[in-house]
């Protein structure tokens, strides 16, 4: 059971997306915040992305 969560698709996206040098992902589903505000937690990259939803990246931008 270990390995698969080790695997998991949201620990995989965060990962690629702190690749990439980005510091926001933003994302449009309710269900896509949680999941990925919990890979950031548990692959320990808090410091280094946050997920956002775009209806509030909107709202900071005006």
């Amino acid at each position: 059971m270990r390995k698969l969560l080790e695997r998991r698709p949201s620990k995989i996206r965060i990962e690629e997306a702190v690749e990439t040098g980005a510091d926001v992902l933003a994302v449009s589903c309710p269900s896509c915040l949680s999941m990925f505000g919990d890979a950031i937690k548990t692959t320990g990259y808090e410091e280094d992305i946050e997920v956002k939803d775009i209806s509030k990246l909107v709202a900071e931008s005006i």
